[in-house]
């Protein structure tokens, strides 16, 4: 599917237009079932189109992991065993992180080791709960 919808930009779109508002009311559905038996949760929601599909406005604050281009080739050719052009092809299909990023609450910077990643998030996460 990825290889069709990718390769035509129009297909991406009307494949966008049918998933992504069965997939938001399904996270605003399990939003409203989380707030009703704990009022107090914090939820983390991974959604890679937050922005473009104005998901933000569900969220009480926005966390982006940024990274910088080229490294985000690079791991998603090692992660998902694209060819660059594939890659490519799909962060292109989508905001630029450093937009999100200046849209973010909070930015996290993932040019580290996932140990590095982890320490921030979590030192994130505990001045947030404090």
């Amino acid at each position: 599917l990825g290889a069709i919808v990718f390769n035509e930009p129009e297909k991406l779109e009307k494949l966008n237009q049918i998933t992504h508002p069965r997939v938001m009311e399904s996270f605003k559905e399990s939003l409203r079932e989380i707030r009703h038996t704990n009022p107090y949760a914090i939820v983390f929601l991974e959604i890679p189109l937050l922005y473009e599909t104005r998901s933000e406005r569900i969220c009480d604050e926005v966390w982006v992991v940024w990274v910088d281009r080229e490294t985000q080739i690079e791991r998603l050719m090692e992660r998902n065993s694209y060819t660059r052009e594939e890659a490519i092809m799909r962060i292109d299909a989508q905001m630029s992180l450093d937009e999100k990023a200046r849209m973010a609450d909070v930015v996290l910077d993932n040019r580290g080791s996932l140990e590095e990643t982890i320490r921030v998030a979590s030192n994130y996460y505990n001045n947030y709960t404090e």
